[in-house]
Formats: structure tokens, sequence, C-alpha cells
């Protein structure tokens, strides 16, 4: 649920209408058109289904045509029921007839991968590696699974997903169904991704290293220029007989929003950028940030390669001039580093004790180091990720190149005994908080009666403080803001 005082700062609607996934339709509907309100195009996890509700907004969907994998399976709330589920990535075209509300004219459902699982490798107690047709996909506690548990998936099973490419190509996947206990000789698989090793001889190429064979394709969805490397396409089809490679009956290309080249869209993915000081991506749309951008649940220097945001904006020749991004992994923690444990991948921050910080095969590095066993004590990190059952797991370190005596936390508070507040574990004793470090969002100042009365169990809070200047000294708490996150 929406914090309650959200409403004060942000009120935004869209424009605008688009069209189909690229993979999957034919692009022949009109999203909206004709329905009156404020057309948008929004493409993201359902997160609930009795209508839809996608990137925080609840879609109404009784009269909605429903798409699966490019077929058209029915109209109106029950094909909802009988075809999606919470976890899958959609698009939903329609209007939005206020911030958190709208009705959809279409809801498009596009799998990004139908295969057997190759392999199954735990990375820690709360995320797994599957290979399915030579892909990485990220089976995490975030993961909504049907058909199956993790404990009762096997090798050999035929499974669906559905989910984000991450900035290294992996999918993070959000939705996993189990299809079959194997793969039937002839079954239709499906691979998603850019094309590699493109070799128009042969008519084949590579996804992300496996191999497809589109000499019988039907490649009537593709511009003329046909098949580039670095175009991210749909291939599906049977396995051949040795399983190596997708004999492909068909290859379109893959666009989270379709063919659309203008228009006001909300999207939902994992931030890329191709190199330190190139343009972010979101799929494969670059965007760009303004004077007016508003950022919820964190800053732009939150902004960084492999973070799952949501993005609201208006699309102009394939970019997307960013309007509103909302962050999905907001906690935050930002001190010096005075302890790690190279055996269980732990860090402990100064001032920061009571954190049981935690980093695994997939927490990023970055800034002086780009590994763990370059961390030294004394490094002044930034720690960004989730809290899963107490324990901080890191999806990015950041080194920070200066000398610094800030210390951070952005969480959500387990306690509030006046006047003590307790974020994630760390205990803020806001009576050493002078009366003006009190704020919301935005910086906008509140009194400390008025902090007291609205935070609870569950607020998102931010502390800022000093480091002590001696050791053994406490953390000198300068200012706290309740903070927006949707």
């Amino acid at each position: 649920m929406k914090p309650f005082f959200k409403h004060l700062f942000y009120l935004s609607a869209a424009l605008c209408v688009l069209c189909l996934f690229s993979c999957g339709g034919d692009g022949s509907l009109s999203a909206g058109g004709g329905i009156g309100g404020t057309g948008v195009t929004s493409s993201g996890e359902i997160t609930d289904i009795g209508s839809v509700w996608v990137n925080g907004v609840r879609f109404d969907t009784r009269e909605a045509d429903v798409y699966i994998d490019g077929v058209f399976k029915g109209s109106g709330d029950q094909s909802v029921f009988d075809y999606l589920d919470p976890g899958r990535v959609v698009q939903v075209n329609g209007r939005l007839d206020d911030p958190e509300n709208g009705v959809a004219a279409a809801v498009i459902y596009e799998s990004l991968l139908i295969g057997p699982i190759a392999s199954i490798d735990n990375i820690d107690p709360y995320n797994t590696l599957l290979t399915i047709l030579g892909q990485s996909v990220i089976i995490s506690d975030r993961t909504l699974l049907k058909g199956a548990t993790l404990n009762t998936l096997t090798t050999g099973n035929l499974v669906e997903v559905s989910g984000f490419f991450d900035d290294t190509g992996q999918i993070q996947a959000s939705f996993l169904l189990k299809l079959a206990d194997s793969a039937a000789p002839d079954a239709i698989l499906k691979i998603t991704g850019p094309v590699g090793d493109l070799d128009t001889g042969s008519r084949q190429f590579t996804i992300n290293g496996f191999a497809v064979d589109y000499d019988q394709a039907d490649l009537s969805a593709l511009d003329p220029g046909g098949i580039a490397d670095g175009m991210r396409v749909c291939a599906s089809g049977p396995l051949s007989s040795g399983g190596s490679v997708l004999i492909a009956d068909d290859v379109r290309p893959y666009k989270r929003l379709g063919d659309t080249v203008s228009g006001q869209i909300e999207i939902e993915g994992i931030v890329r950028q191709d190199t330190v000081s190139g343009p972010f991506f979101l799929e494969d749309y670059p965007f760009e940030i303004t004077a007016d951008t508003v950022f919820i649940g964190g800053t732009q220097e939150d902004l960084l390669a492999g973070v799952r945001i949501e993005l609201e904006g208006e699309l102009t020749q394939n970019t997307i001039a960013a309007e509103k991004i909302t962050f999905s992994q907001p906690f935050r923690a930002e001190s010096d580093l005075t302890d790690k444990d190279d055996a269980n991948g732990t860090l402990e921050l100064a001032g920061l004790e009571a954190l049981t910080i935690e980093t695994n095969a997939l927490t990023r590095f970055s800034g002086l180091v780009d590994r763990f066993d370059d961390l030294a004590s004394g490094n002044h990190l930034v720690i960004k990720g989730g809290v899963i059952g107490g324990t901080v797991l890191a999806w990015q370190v950041i080194s920070l190149p200066e000398v610094q005596d800030k210390v951070n936390i952005r969480g959500t508070v387990l306690s509030d005994m006046e006047p003590s507040l307790s974020i994630n574990g760390v205990v803020i004793d806001t009576d050493t908080i002078p009366d003006d470090g009190f704020f919301m969002d935005d910086e906008v100042p509140i009194t400390r009666r008025a902090f007291w009365a609205i935070v609870a169990q569950g607020v998102w809070v931010e502390a800022r403080g000093a480091l002590p200047l001696l050791p053994g000294g406490s953390v000198d708490w300068k200012s706290v803001t309740l903070v927006t996150v949707d």
C-alpha cells in the first residue's frame, strides 16, 4: 500500500496510446482510441488480479482484450482470470482516469523463455540460478512460481519464464510456470534475447550462446533489413534431434513498447548502461534525466546499472524523457567499512553494526573496487539492496573515492517508541536531532510532533548523521526524513 502522505507531492497522469508488443502481436490494436480519458501504455509486472494492477495502477478489465503470446484469448475479467497471473510481465493499453485507476483496452502477455531446465544451482538461501536453453534465469524471493515450488523443480522440467532482462543479459524472473515434467520431442520452445554470431550463409545465429537455425523461419514480422547482430528477437520452434539448436519456425522482433516511437508510457525494468559515461537504457530504450525528473524511493545518484525501476515519461523517436522514476529497491546504507568476513561474504559498517549485510555472486561492485576481495577496512561504502528476514542482501556495493564522515540509512521502521526509532535494527535517538532536522520528501521541513504523528511500523525513513571523531563514539544523527516508496 502506498504511504498516505504521498499524494501531498505526487499527482501525475499519462497521455496518448501505444501499440502491442512487437513479439507476438500484429500491431492492429488501437490502445484506447475512442474510449476517452488519458491514453497510456503501461508495461510491467502484474502485482494483483481482479482487474489487473500494473505499475501501481488498477486497470479495469471488464472490456479488455487479452492476448497471450500473440494469440487472442478473449475479452473481459474472465479471460484475465483464465490466462493471467501475478508476476507475469504484461503490456496494458488503455486510459488513466486518475494516477491510480484506469481502464484497459487490451492486456498483452509475451513470455520470454519456454524450455527444459538444464541445470539448477543455488547461489545462496535467497537466489537460485536456472539454465534454460543456455539462458541464465535468476529465481529470487520475488519470483512467483506456479505448478511447482523451488524444492520440487528438477532438471528436465519444461517451464515458461516471464521477467526482466538485467544489465548482464540474465533474466530476473518475476514468474515461472511449470508446464510439464519434461518436454515432448516436438514441443514448441521459445528463446528471447540479442542476436549474436549471425551467419547469413548457414542462416544461424545465437542468443547468449544458444544456437538458432532460422532457415525455415517466418521472418515477415521483421523490418525489411532482416536480422542483424544486436537486434533483440523472439525465436520459437522445436529443438534439433541433438537438443543443441532451436529450429525456428518464427522469428520476431522483441520490443516492450512495440513499434511506437512517441507517446506517454510507464515501463518497469532493470537499468542498463553500455559504457561508464554512456546513456542509461531500460530494455533497449535510452532515457534522459531532466531538471524536472521526480525520483521516488531514491535519488539520481541511486540510478545505476542493475537497478530495477519504474519509469514514466514521454517516448519520442525511441528515447524516453523521464518524468518520474520510482526505485523498487530503495534500501540504502552508507558508512565506512569496519569489517568483512571473506568466508561468508558479509560486511559491517561503522555506526550501523546492527545490520547483517550479505553479498553473493549477484552483487555488483563499483567505484574504487570491482570485487569483494578488493574491499578494505576504512573504505567508504554505499550499500543498496533488499531486506529479507532481517538480513540486508546487497545488490550493489559502491566504494566512493573521497574520504567522508557520512553515515546514512534508508529503510523501514521496525519500532517507534518515541524518542527512539529502529530502522531495520539500527536505533536512532531522535532526541539528539535538532528541531529543524525533521523532513518529508523533497526536504520539506516538518515539526518533530508532525514526524511522530506520521511515523509508524513499516513506514520508510532515512536517517542521516556523521561518524564519531573518536573510536567508540556514537553517531551524531542530524536529520530524519519520511520517504515515499511506491
